[in-house]
């Protein structure tokens, strides 16, 4: 008995040791959600932005073919993206306006999108 005393002894350290270890890791992880709460995700800013160069490629494609839908479009467009810099209007709302354009483009021009 009186040898597997250290082994007990070295197991309840190395257990102390695993534990202060995963406190001090919860909160380090804490911290970065605390700080993290506010910011956009990442990948949904990346579908926007590519979301957004597609309709600019495809407004500039229907520019001389349907100045009418252009015109519309280009207003829309612009307004969206106004609220959208200015903060009225959150990540997934802009980027769903975006959708929503390049449907009616797709919708009433002949163009493919």
């Amino acid at each position: 008995m009186s040898e597997l005393l250290p082994y007990a002894y070295g197991g309840v350290v190395i257990l102390l040791l695993i534990l202060i270890f995963e406190i001090r890791q919860r909160k380090k992880f804490g911290n970065v959600l605390k700080q993290s709460r506010d910011v956009d995700p990442l990948f949904m800013k990346q579908a926007t932005a590519s979301k957004l160069t597609k309709v600019q490629q495809t407004l500039t494609a229907i520019r001389g073919a349907n100045a009418a839908l252009y015109q519309k479009v280009s207003q829309k467009l612009d307004e969206t993206m106004r609220d959208y810099n200015s903060g009225k209007m959150p990540l997934p709302e802009y980027a769903h306006k975006l959708d929503l354009i390049l449907n009616y483009i797709k919708k009433h021009a002949n163009v493919k999108v």
